[in-house]
């Protein structure tokens, strides 16, 4: 159940970078 919240923090991450790229 961890899995997946991190899978979901670190999609926030990539579209927060790609947003700041």
């Amino acid at each position: 159940a961890n899995q997946r919240e991190e899978e979901y923090k670190n999609q926030i991450k990539t579209l927060t970078t790609r947003l700041k790229e």
